[in-house]
């Protein structure tokens, strides 16, 4: 009878080799994003259940930082998980041109230390469902 840690990785692997067969079938996207959810409810479980966030085992937190890579790298062949985020980019785009110019706008306020335009700024974007994100690298934006 094969132990917990065992069951788990042969579940990972079942739940890779489906979503490849899902990708195999006219790019089923839909069906390859079902399978993906299903392993992180996989992950997910196999963390609680053996409470890694409590008393960490090498072996087990092995296995699940394994399984998650995995998912990450399917996910990727859909160009989920990017670490730059499109709304980023720093194309040439209109939108993009004029967020820089927002931002830089919102930034000059903030150096003055006029709080209530920058909260302004930062609000009527988020009307607009535009997240500003501050970092110590700069702001950035999304479109949510």
């Amino acid at each position: 009878m094969p132990g917990d840690g065992e069951r788990f990785v042969r579940n990972v692997l079942n739940f890779k080799t489906k979503f490849l067969e899902m990708m195999d079938d006219d790019f089923n996207t839909a069906g390859a994003i079902g399978v993906m959810h299903e392993m992180a409810g996989e992950i997910n479980a196999y963390i609680e259940q053996n409470k890694l966030e409590l008393s960490p085992k090498p072996e087990q937190v092995a296995a699940a930082a394994g399984a998650t890579q995995t998912l990450r790298k399917l996910g990727m062949l859909l160009g989920l998980f990017r670490k730059t985020p499109v709304a980023e980019s720093k194309s040439a785009g209109l939108a993009d041109q004029l967020m820089e110019l927002i931002i830089q706008l919102r930034n000059d306020v903030r150096k003055r230390k006029d709080f209530t335009t920058a909260d302004a700024i930062r609000d009527g974007l988020a009307k607009l469902k535009i997240t500003l994100e501050d970092r110590a690298g700069g702001t950035g934006w999304r479109k949510e």
